[in-house]
């Protein structure tokens, strides 16, 4: 029998919950199945309640949404005679926080407070999942009743007991919904990082580096500040550097060894003491904002400001994709504000004052409606750094936007996408310097033009 009054307050005030019917999650009020990862196709944990007295489900269950909390499923964990495993007994107590039966009766569901580096992991018999999953409810509690515990340093243990990739030196930066995903770092840090820019352009010798090693792994460290820790992603930025394009046979022989800018990131990473969306997080909770429509646009622009623009010319809102900017033809801006308004709930749960954390809640829920959500968005418009004019796009004639970066056609380099360029056009081709064109060259040799030909071919 479920005891649906004995899951957590703070479960319940979150609007996470569907319905299931043979482990198929379901929207209560639409009856349309519920989706991982779209909060849109989700409910209210009285809407869900109140559904099963309907008949046609089975149950009710809980969407992870990376705003916080951290779901750990031990599967097949509990014998006939209702004795525990020893891992199950080891884990349950060193997490001490809100724990049921799964409906199996063989085994938990444990909830807490903490992150991990990815959406989800299973492995044997546990399972850890902070987003894009939903746990079957019960409240059908283990041992005592107990709250959901702040538990970081556990949970990181736990990660790195049973799911830990060392071998392989690979990390996977944290996605925080506090931290807008629309925020290119890498662009960010290249306009205000002098170091940052002087290394990727290969001028290593202006910071002090006497050898290449020396600027590969300075290069390394900065990439892994803006690249958030993620190791993949700061070693293909690493390729694509002018600074790799301007090095020599020799050193590029170096960075094909299957192994050196591997090591190379690992051996930066142990000097990493912070990164840039962990910084800009700090940042974001340092700031207050007035649980009230301002407070709501201030929110939205420090989630979002660098990638949202408003012309009060156009009436239209212009949206970053990561690579140009587009004007808002698809809603764009307001799923952001929708993103917002989930970071408050993700806001509230971190709250130790239990005060302050009722009253963003209660905030976030009227927030959620849509005239609430169309109040952020008006209000965020006149903000600072957000009006544009036509006239602020596309300035620079010499910069060619393409796929793969932003082409200076004076210097010949090529660049990171950046929205401070503030291009609106793209070309669907991308930059390759070491490219041939022998039909445009021999063309141009047919009509006689045999200097330019030269010119060209050099």
């Amino acid at each position: 029998m479920n005891q649906y009054e004995n899951i957590p307050e703070e479960l319940k005030q979150l609007p996470q919950w569907v319905c299931h019917r043979n482990k198929v999650p379901f929207n209560p009020l639409t009856g349309a199945p519920a989706k991982a990862g779209q909060p849109v196709t989700w409910a209210s944990f009285e809407d869900c309640v109140n559904a099963l007295d309907g008949g046609g489900y089975d149950g009710i269950g809980f969407e992870f949404n990376n705003n916080g909390i951290v779901g750990i499923d031990l599967d097949h964990v509990i014998a006939e005679n209702g004795s525990l495993s020893d891992e199950a007994v080891g884990i349950v107590a060193m997490l001490d926080s809100y724990t049921e039966y799964s409906p199996s009766g063989k085994g938990f569901h444990i909830f807490v407070k903490g992150d991990i580096p990815v959406d989800g992991r299973k492995k044997g018999f546990i399972e850890m999942y902070k987003a894009k999953r939903y746990f079957t409810m019960t409240g059908n509690v283990y041992g005592d009743e107990k709250p959901i515990n702040e538990r970081t340093e556990q949970v990181k243990q736990l990660f790195g007991k049973y799911f830990s990739d060392s071998k392989s030196g690979k990390s996977v930066g944290t996605n925080n919904p506090c931290i807008s995903s629309a925020k290119d770092y890498l662009s960010i840090g290249l306009a205000k990082d002098a170091v940052f820019k002087a290394l990727w352009d290969g001028e290593y010798q202006s910071e002090k580096c006497t050898s290449e090693s020396e600027a590969d792994l300075a290069l390394m460290g900065k990439l892994l500040y803006w690249c958030s820790g993620n190791i993949d992603a700061a070693i293909e930025a690493f390729i694509k550097s002018p600074y790799v394009a301007g090095k020599d046979d020799k050193h590029t022989t170096k960075l094909e060894r299957s192994d050196y800018l591997q090591r190379t990131a690992v051996k930066a990473m142990q000097g990493l003491t912070s990164t840039a969306a962990g910084d800009d997080e700090q940042y974001c909770k340092q700031q207050e904002f007035t649980l009230d429509d301002m407070g709501n646009a201030r929110r939205l622009v420090a989630m979002c400001g660098n990638s949202i623009r408003f012309s009060y010319i156009k009436n239209n809102w212009y949206c970053w994709d990561g690579k140009v900017w587009l004007e808002d033809e698809t809603g764009a801006i307001n799923r952001l504000a929708d993103n917002t308004v989930e970071a408050m709930y993700t806001e509230a749960i971190k709250l130790t004052d239990q005060d302050k954390r009722d009253k963003l809640l209660k905030h976030a829920a009227k927030t959620r409606s849509i005239a609430g959500r169309k109040a952020m968005i008006e209000g965020a418009k006149h903000l600072e750094g957000i009006p544009v004019i036509p006239a602020d796009f596309d300035k620079d004639v010499w910069l060619l936007n393409l796929q793969n970066g932003v082409l200076d056609l004076k210097s010949d380099k090529l660049y990171p996408h950046n929205p401070d360029y503030m291009i609106t056009q793209i070309s669907n081709a991308s930059y390759n310097p070491s490219a041939k064109c022998p039909r445009w060259l021999d063309y141009l040799d047919s009509i006689g033009i045999c200097i330019l030909a030269f010119g060209l071919s050099r």
